[in-house]
């Protein structure tokens, strides 16, 4: 692939550079092979960036990628539990924007590649994707990383020293808009900066920034900034300098207002813009339930003085979840046009078939909500249509439903304004309502029980358990296990179901009966004072079956959250309560809060 140097040919550099860059591209493609394949563009490089190849990581990440051509890292993520490897070469890093809907044949321009781990996402999408990375090290692992692209073109060196034929329909930057005026405290070094910006998009175009929010809940909570290693640095404005420099709501606003941009829309990833599992927004805000469904992580959590977690109900009732968010994404565009999603769920570390989206949208008419199931990879279309089976067999056993509909590889179905059953429960146990509370598990149970045809007890797939032959109760020749609270609404004394993607052939029905049961008391404390857990066993058979099942779930979970891929991640999880309250002791006697209380 050739085609880039014939653009600069006829420039004052004249023949004799041409030549020279058409010998260093042959060069370069006899190293890396193929006839199609990105191309590295090292004319604007003025050896910027050298330190890169300097430090150990990224000589090892480098490696990483050169040594998995296929870009499967599953067993480099099980083996090397540092976080920078994690952080570039997890496929959970796409979910920040695998979501969004882009438009057909865009050009992207993406400023700090890195070592690509979003690149290969903005190929797949943009007829034609133009990265920028500051060093030549890391510049050459993106294109190593994607060799087989032939619509990436990447260039190492400073952006403005770049001369491009064509502006941009898209500009991306994931996490260096705090890193491209050195760290500078000055706001006006951001809006210069990003008037620059603007100059290389298109009049229809849009830009995609991901940025840290100096006030995130996460540094209130004691975590160490991104950019100092110390806590507390940035809610200060780094007394001290730092190596980048992160925003607030409002200055991200400003400045991308007075660069141009007739719209700005904030989205809110969750736990992060690094690692996201969910993307708010304005019109759609997170409920109390986040613990259900989010896995929050702290990579040092021997600085924490709070826990983060137990925080956003507090902060989602007195309506300041935005101002706390850990990140900001936002979407600004020229001509004052932005995306109809206004949510989004991403499940991107289940592997390629079990991977999906499900976002919330405003139809073509953009006063109707609707909600879409994609697969994010081509290996999981099968599966939404298995899901989309699921539903229907449900349906034909009388299990009331949200209505779905296929739409080429998507499920769409209508928004429901009601809220889950899991959050009816929560709301009885706030009201004290134990008989409530039990119909509930009632209803759920019997309609477990009509999902499907039963078996023979001898069909039952779960073994004898040390030797005795266990009473499992009834089973279901199709077990939905998801038939839990979070898993559908209450909507006039009737559960409305949705997501039903796990069957299990042959299983009992008090399975999912334990799951709904277990995952309840889990999230919901409380429920312990209303109604026993010990009496909820008793009444459906389960006090001899609940550490059976607990076995079986652990294994569940262990295989649909890939956990011996992402057993370091997992290690990030949760909070130490203890070591929580402790720090907060310690801040009492330390030296320097009893200097700081003498002054």
């Amino acid at each position: 692939m050739i085609q880039y140097e014939l653009r600069y040919c006829f420039d004052n550099l004249g023949l004799l550079l041409c030549i020279v860059l058409v010998i260093s591209q042959i060069e370069y493609k006899m190293t890396f092979g193929g006839d199609e394949m990105a191309v590295l563009h090292q004319e604007y490089y003025k050896g910027t960036g050298k330190g890169q190849a300097k430090i150990q990581v990224n000589r090892d990440i480098r490696s990483y990628i050169e040594d998995n051509p296929s870009g499967d890292f599953s067993q480099v993520l099980a083996m090397d539990a540092r976080w920078q490897v994690f952080y570039h070469l997890s496929d959970m890093r796409a979910s920040i924007l695998n979501w969004y809907e882009w438009s057909k044949n865009g050009s992207i321009l993406e400023i700090g590649g890195e070592f690509g781990a979003l690149t290969g996402l903005l190929c797949k999408h943009g007829k034609h994707v133009t990265t920028i990375e500051y060093g030549l090290f890391k510049a050459e692992t993106i294109c190593k990383r994607h060799s087989n692209r032939e619509n990436l073109d990447v260039y190492a060196g400073n952006l403005f020293d770049m001369e491009f034929a064509e502006k941009f329909d898209y500009i991306v930057m994931i996490g260096s808009l705090e890193r491209q005026c050195g760290g500078s405290n000055s706001l006006e070094d951001y809006h210069r900066y990003m008037k620059k910006i603007v100059t290389l998009l298109k009049p229809n175009g849009k830009l995609l920034a991901a940025v840290e929010n100096r006030y995130g809940l996460r540094y209130f909570c004691g975590e160490v900034e991104t950019y100092t290693g110390k806590p507390y640095a940035g809610i200060n404005h780094y007394p001290q300098g730092a190596r980048g420099y992160t925003f607030s709501k409002k200055e991200l606003y400003d400045i991308m207002c007075s660069a141009g941009f007739k719209a700005v829309k904030f989205y809110y990833p969750l736990p992060d813009y690094k690692l996201p599992q969910m993307i708010y927004s304005d019109e759609f805000l997170p409920q109390k339930d986040l613990g259900e469904r989010l896995l929050f992580y702290h990579l040092n959590k021997n600085t924490l003085v709070a826990s983060e977690n137990n925080l956003y109900e507090d902060l989602i009732d007195n309506h300041v979840f935005p101002f706390f968010a850990n990140s900001y994404l936002t979407e600004c565009s020229l001509d004052g046009k932005y995306s109809t999603t206004i949510f989004a769920a991403v499940t991107t570390d289940r592997g390629k078939y079990h991977a999906m989206s499900t976002s919330v949208f405003y139809s073509s008419g953009g006063e109707e909500r609707r909600v879409r199931k994609r697969a994010l990879y081509r290996e999981g279309i099968s599966n939404v249509r298995a899901v989309y089976d699921n539903m229907m067999e449900l349906k034909k056993h009388g299990i009331t439903i949200v209505p779905h509909y296929l739409e080429n590889d998507d499920i769409i179905m209508p928004f429901i304004p009601k809220i889950t059953c899991s959050d009816y429960l929560r709301k009885l146990v706030m009201l004290g309502d134990g008989d409530a509370f039990e119909l509930i598990f009632e209803l759920i149970y019997q309609n477990i029980l009509k999902s499907s045809e039963l078996v023979p007890a001898e069909e039952n797939k779960l073994p004898e358990v040390g030797g005795n032959v266990v009473e499992y109760g009834p089973i279901l020749k199709r077990c939905y296990v998801d038939m839990v609270p979070f898993n559908c609404f209450y909507v006039n004394g009737k559960l409305l179901y949705f997501d039903q993607e796990f069957v299990m052939e042959d299983y009992p029905a008090l399975y999912p009966m334990y799951r709904a049961l277990m995952y309840t008391y889990y999230f919901i404390p409380d429920a312990e004072k209303l109604v026993p857990i010990h009496e909820m066993k008793r009444r459906y058979g389960l006090i001899e079956l609940w550490d059976v099942f607990q076995k079986e779930e652990d294994r569940f979970v262990s295989d649909n959250r890939r956990h011996e891929v992402y057993q370091n991640f997992y290690k990030w999880i949760g909070d130490d309560l203890t070591r929580i309250n402790c720090n907060a002791e310690l801040l009492l006697k330390s030296e320097f809060f009893h200097e700081c209380d003498a002054d």
